[in-house]
């Protein structure tokens, strides 16, 4: 119950007065078609939370073999901006920053139809069973919202950012054995800055709900 009373709270801070408004919106990019909420105070600042998840079968684990694969993705992120537009509040351009959780998994839906031959060939290069990617990432974000009309709002935002060190970037790889490895990011001196690098592209739909006078 302290922890709602602290969120509520700290959503008090960003607005001193006057009215406030929220806007349920429908994003797409990268993440693929995602939910997103965004709290919009009596001033310039909102507070932004977008999720999105998918999965997707894949085949030819090896090649000209008939094996199934399942590649799930959960992004979590979440947003404080500031808009610049004084004629219609919260639209024109923007900047911020954001926090965002990714998780990657890849598992091996079945083995029935293998060959003798590609099981050996598995367990003799420790082929993967299962892959999972977990990375935390902080960055800047910049964007532009358009009015579209007093309830409806498009908009596209981008940003860049980095994993705070191996820490936030982790992997865990189940081999064809079952042996388990985790391992941080590539330690190859040319990626690793690639593995800690945390991109983001946005579109966006927004329905705004609250009173439209101040």
């Amino acid at each position: 119950m302290k922890k709602v009373h602290y969120l509520i709270a700290a959503l008090g801070l960003l607005s001193s007065g006057g009215y406030a408004q929220s806007e349920l919106k429908l994003k797409t990019g990268p993440e693929v078609m995602g939910l997103g909420f965004e709290y919009l105070d009596n001033g310039r600042i909102s507070v932004e939370v977008v999720g999105s998840f998918w999965w997707k079968n894949q085949s030819n684990y090896f090649i000209n073999a008939d094996v199934d694969t399942r590649m799930s993705n959960l992004y979590l992120t979440g947003m404080i901006k500031r808009y610049s537009a004084k004629r219609y509040p919260h639209s024109g351009f923007f900047y911020g920053a954001y926090l965002r959780y990714w998780r990657e998994f890849r598992t091996i839906m079945d083995e029935d139809n293998w060959t003798p031959e590609q099981k050996s060939n598995a367990e003799t290069n420790a082929s993967w069973r299962s892959t999972e990617t977990n990375k935390v990432s902080i960055g800047g974000v910049v964007g532009h919202k358009f009015h579209a009309s007093d309830r409806i709002y498009l908009g596209y935002t981008l940003g860049i950012g980095v994993s705070p060190g191996e820490f936030a970037y982790r992997r865990r790889i189940v081999d064809y054995n079952r042996n388990v490895e985790k391992t941080g990011y590539n330690r190859d001196l040319m990626f690793r800055e690639l593995s800690l690098a945390s991109a983001l592209f946005q579109v966006s739909v927004g329905y705004r709900f609250g009173s439209l006078e101040e």
